[in-house]
């Protein structure tokens, strides 16, 4: 919407008639709305200076709308609408001091719980169970 309200300005100060308006208006929009225009059926392009800001406004104001709405969260995961959901089952991972992940598992430090092989030898025993309501070993939640 600057662009074209500056343009516009300039175009009325430097005195240029609207097939120049037109060509220059073509040359120096973002080049995905200019293809998106010229990609209407025959009878819709546009004529008149007129209806090329039109046109303009309407597909970028469309666009932005779409950039906005496919934005990138933190987490790589992509959300449509103004809020980001709640991320469940997703944690950040501890590290040591020496860079080395902290398995949510076993509790130790140097792999993450997808790769634990203590919890993969002791499959079912309680006590190797995590709770994740206090974090101490040898109980679950429910039983806290």
């Amino acid at each position: 919407m600057d662009f074209l309200v500056e343009f516009t300005a300039l175009m009325y100060k430097a005195k240029i008639d609207d097939q120049h308006a037109i060509f220059l208006l073509k040359r120096h929009t973002r080049h995905d709305i200019i293809k998106t225009i010229l990609g209407y059926p025959r009878k819709d392009i546009p004529e008149s200076r007129e209806d090329w800001n039109n046109a303009i406004l309407q597909v970028g104001t469309g666009l932005e709308t779409m950039k906005r709405i496919d934005q990138r969260t933190e987490t790589g995961i992509t959300y449509g609408g103004s809020g980001q959901p709640m991320e469940i089952g997703w944690k950040k991972f501890e590290w040591d001091k020496d860079g080395k992940p902290k398995c949510h598992k076993c509790g130790k430090f140097g792999h993450i719980g997808k790769n634990c092989e203590e919890k993969r030898k002791n499959f079912g025993e309680k006590k190797n169970f995590k709770c994740f309501s206090c974090g101490k070993f040898g109980h679950i939640a429910k039983d806290c």
